[in-house]
């Protein structure tokens, strides 16, 4: 590979974890951009090669159009805990409505995939912009057994963190009701699936984590 290769290579992970430098940067980070000519050593300015790069990298990073939803719910998730104990939460870059009208048997697909995994309760955060262009978040709780899901969505819907307002994020997930058209919502959807709106958009996966892990414990322990 030539020097253009590899430089294109590591490009491409430094703008996306620091988020054009905006983000998580570390020092050692812009040093680097700065020596990969990214962004201006003087005044930090990040150039357009950087913006473009970033820009299409990005749209890549969140095209699930050509994935199953078994494959959307595996693409970037993550599993904690043990036996009664263990849940997951995947994210997907995708509207449910959107989701729904690609596979009317979604909750088909979180029950074999939370069966695969292994656990009892599984958490779907969807990603996408809306029709005014402004970055939203809906939350998918599903659990084989009805109570714990019922359980969960109460506890997430009704409790303030105070471990949000340590990054500076509002301490509530503020979620309500997600109303979804009935046409849109297949036969076979059960009380097993939640789903709902999170307006607190900061919130994370990173945040909703210790969340739940919360609710596993508090409400699950003998």
């Amino acid at each position: 590979m030539d020097s253009a290769g590899v430089r294109d290579l590591l490009c491409g992970p430094l703008l996306l974890d620091t988020q054009l430098f905006k983000g998580k940067a570390s020092d050692v980070d812009r040093r680097i951009g700065g020596a990969l000519q990214l962004r201006s050593t003087d005044n930090g300015e990040v150039s357009e090669e950087a913006v473009t790069l970033y820009n299409s990298l990005l749209k890549s990073r969140t095209d699930v159009s050509g994935l199953d939803s078994s494959q959307r719910l595996r693409k970037d998730y993550k599993r904690w805990g043990e036996g009664e104990g263990a849940y997951g939460i995947s994210t997907v870059p995708c509207e449910l409505g959107e989701w729904l009208k690609f596979d009317s048997e979604l909750e088909g697909a979180l029950a074999a995939h939370a069966e695969r995994e292994g656990v009892g309760l599984l958490l779907v955060m969807t990603t996408f912009m809306d029709d005014k262009d402004v970055f939203s978040r809906q939350l998918l709780v599903y659990a084989a057994e009805e109570e714990r899901q019922r359980t969960c969505v109460a506890f997430l819907s009704s409790q303030t963190f105070p471990s949000f307002q340590q990054v500076g994020i509002d301490p509530s997930l503020s979620l309500e009701p997600l109303s979804l058209p009935p046409s849109s919502l297949p036969p076979s959807w059960t009380g097993r699936v939640h789903a709902l709106r999170q307006l607190n958009t900061r919130a994370s996966r990173k945040q909703v984590q210790p969340a739940v892990e919360a609710f596993m414990t508090t409400c699950l322990s003998p």
